[in-house]
């Protein structure tokens, strides 16, 4: 079993929109070893993947459209994964529910039928109720523009941290194997970072987190584990050391 009592894995949900990448069926694969080893709930957010900024010039409507992808692509894994997992959804229930019970052929009516849960009915509980077998996937992230998956990662991170000397993680995709100083690829570069802690990370201005995310995630004693986007089995060797970089409140930094 793995240290942790709890896991947050962030996906970009990048390539969930070809349905020929295999991408979807790759991480619903990783998701299942990864619950094998957690002795706690899992929850994934997904995000909206293929979708691009600049396709829309409003920024509010450019981010409305991109919560609505992560659902979409959120109940794409649902479907992959089967009925074990319980859906989140961020947006209010009544906002998702004028727009799928409008439009039949909207693309969450035609992806699996899934029943996202907001968090009045008690999301949070029935994945607790659910021990260690306990899986939820969150799309649209809280529900609001202007903030990316991060901050609802951090807040589903902290939310499972049932006592303070349980270890909950949480799992962020990033280009690169490890995390380093000069900004280059671990390959060209000796300063790949192993572990450091969210002070030193902060003030090497490392590009690790959304600044909403760092206060929850380090204000809860939180570990934040980086592992490289697309890469089979990365969350996995994160989650034990092999790749990846390591974020926590005290720690030595090693390279």
């Amino acid at each position: 079993m793995s240290e942790f009592q709890g896991l947050v894995i962030s996906v970009t949900g990048k390539g969930f929109l070809d349905h020929e990448s295999g991408e979807v069926d790759r991480i619903a694969s990783e998701i299942s070893d990864v619950r094998e080893v957690t002795d706690g709930p899992v929850v994934v957010c997904v995000g909206g993947g293929d979708y691009h900024d600049e396709i829309q010039t409003n920024r509010l409507a450019s981010d409305r459209d991109g919560m609505f992808r992560s659902l979409i692509n959120a109940a794409r894994l649902i479907g992959v994964i089967g009925s074990d997992a319980i859906g989140f959804s961020g947006i209010p229930a009544e906002t998702l529910r004028d727009i799928t019970d409008t439009d039949i052929n909207h693309p969450l009516n035609l992806a699996t039928g899934t029943r996202f849960y907001d968090w009045q009915p008690g999301a949070l509980d029935l994945l607790k109720s659910r021990g260690e077998e306990g899986l939820l996937v969150a799309g649209g992230g809280v529900g609001h523009p202007f903030v990316r998956t991060d901050l609802s990662g951090s807040l589903w991170a902290a939310s499972i941290l049932e006592n303070p000397s349980d270890k909950v993680a949480y799992l962020k995709s990033m280009e690169h194997e490890r995390l380093t100083l000069s900004g280059r690829p671990p390959e060209e570069s000796v300063t790949a970072l192993k572990r450091t802690d969210y002070v030193t990370a902060r003030n090497l201005g490392l590009p690790i987190l959304d600044p909403t995310a760092w206060p929850i995630l380090e204000g809860n004693g939180l570990v934040t584990l980086m592992y490289k986007e697309g890469r089979p089995s990365s969350i996995m060797d994160a989650i034990d050391g092999i790749s990846g970089t390591r974020i926590e409140v005290d720690a030595e930094v090693s390279f």
